[in-house]
């Protein structure tokens, strides 16, 4: 397991409050891992390929696709 983000928020999927979670990558594939204090731990699959992840989320990818979607 490699750790992409330590933390960030995001939504419990039932009563979609905000909580924090952790974003790794296992096995090519990037997951988020949360905790609801009230409906327990959950873990989506985010992206199937972890290399397009980590490009999507080069900050010079960014700024390039801001740029586009402004325009």
């Amino acid at each position: 397991m490699f750790i992409l983000k330590e933390q960030t928020k995001s939504l419990c999927p039932t009563c979609f409050q905000e909580i924090l979670a952790q974003v790794y990558e296992e096995g090519g594939k990037v997951y988020m891992k949360k905790n609801c204090p009230q409906h327990g731990d959950f873990v989506f699959v985010i992206e199937k390929d972890a290399y397009l992840y980590k490009k999507l989320m080069n900050n010079d990818m960014l700024h390039t696709r801001e740029y586009h979607l402004k325009t």
